[in-house]
């Protein structure tokens, strides 16, 4: 897992060409999501930090075994804006 220290929602962006999969859904997951769908890049705040995580597989994946998880410390306030290249 890439852990990213200080990243400015409001200038910054994840960039996901190389993943080879291009992404039915990214959007917000709820606090209580366990899973996510497949084809898609979903993120959460949980214990005061934010996690992005992407599934590249086509079927429904727990969030633990994504393709990939990206920790972003402290709650980020992401938006669509934020991703490129999905």
């Amino acid at each position: 897992m890439d852990i990213i220290t200080n990243f400015d929602a409001a200038s910054d962006l994840l960039d996901f060409i190389g993943m080879g999969s291009k992404f039915a859904t990214v959007a917000a997951l709820s606090g209580s999501a366990t899973s996510l769908a497949g084809n898609s890049i979903g993120w959460q705040s949980s214990g005061g930090n934010t996690f992005i995580y992407a599934n590249t597989s086509g079927n429904s994946q727990a969030l633990g075994t994504a393709a990939m998880r990206i920790e972003l410390q402290g709650t980020v306030p992401l938006t669509l804006a934020n991703f490129v290249h999905v």
